[in-house]
Formats: structure tokens, C-alpha cells, sequence
């Protein structure tokens, strides 16, 4: 609607402005639909990445994004749930698979595992691509997961600093 589109424009001003921006709303008020609209506004956006403190939220954002939008290619990747879809057709993945989406939702168990092991360091170079607008879905939860603060944190940096409006998104 009107006021989600005033929205998502004004949070990709912020993005190409700080390389961050901040999303916050009540349940229901649309804020994935809005993530979404941010992005097309940006332009330079290629891939978003959800990343997720729980896989209910993980799933609920799938199930949203894959009927919204169609024809695109939305993954989910999760410790128990690895499904891609075009809007048509689900396929299960494989590991290899990982962040091969033009829409990927995962947690942040998975982000971290990227940063702690050498085997998978070459997927995080696509989660700090600067066409890459990451989103951090209920970004309050994740202060209060032991452990993954540091990468966290480390993962933000070093996407405000390569920044060119495809920085950080953080809802809550």
C-alpha cells in the first residue's frame, strides 16, 4: 500500500546514506512485504538474506516471500528445512546449495557457521557482496543467543563499510 511504499523509500535513503537502516512494527503490519519493496527500490540490490533467530520465523517468511513473488527463486536453509522454490515448483537442496537464490532465509546458526568454518568461508564472500541487502528478521533475539554476537557484529561491519545501498536491514 501507499504508506509501506513511503516506507520502504524512505529506509532506502538510510540504507544508501548509512549502509543501515531500521525497520520496527507491530505483527501483521507487513514488514517482510516492506523489506521487499526497499530492495526493488534500491536497485542495485541482487539477493537479499534473511537471517533468522528462530526457523519458525524462517518458515514463516518463506511460505510469505515464495507466494509474493513469484517466479523468483526463494530458499530456505535451515539445520532441518533445505527447499527452494519459483512459485510453482519446490525442490529439496543440497548443501552446496547454500545462498544459490535470488531470495535466501536462513538462521543465524547458518550465517555463523560460515564465519567458524574454513570448509564454508567461501559462502560468506556472497553474504558480504555489495549487491547483497542483508536483513536481520527480529534483530532483538539475536543479543540474546550466546555466542553469535561477535559474528554478528563483525558481519554489519564489514557490510556498512562495502556499502553502495545494499548495506543492512534490521527488523524487529
Amino acid at each position: 500500500n501507499k504508506k509501506q511504499l513511503e516506507t520502504a523509500n524512505s529506509l532506502a535513503k538510510k540504507l544508501k546514506n548509512n549502509g543501515y537502516a531500521i525497520l520496527q512494527g507491530p505483527a501483521g503490519v507487513g514488514k517482510t512485504n516492506i523489506s521487499l519493496m526497499t530492495a526493488k527500490e534500491q536497485g542495485s540490490c541482487k539477493k537479499i538474506i534473511y537471517i533468522c533467530p528462530r526457523v519458525q520465523v524462517c518458515q514463516q517468511n518463506y511460505n510469505a516471500i515464495k507466494q509474493e513473488l513469484s517466479g523468483i527463486k526463494t530458499q530456505i536453509f535451515t539445520g532441518e528445512y533445505k527447499f527452494v522454490s519459483d512459485g510453482n515448483k519446490e525442490t529439496e537442496i543440497e548443501e552446496d546449495d547454500f545462498l544459490n537464490a535470488d531470495v535466501v532465509i536462513t538462521t543465524i546458526d547458518q550465517i555463523s557457521s560460515l564465519v567458524f568454518n574454513h570448509l564454508k568461508s567461501h559462502k560468506l564472500l556472497s553474504l558480504l557482496d555489495k549487491s547483497t541487502l542483508l536483513v536481520f528478521d527480529e534483530f532483538h533475539e539475536l543479543f540474546s543467543i550466546p555466542g553469535h554476537y561477535p559474528p554478528f557484529k563483525e558481519i554489519v561491519n564489514v557490510k556498512r563499510n562495502i556499502n553502495n545501498g545494499c548495506g543492512v536491514l534490521f527488523m524487529s
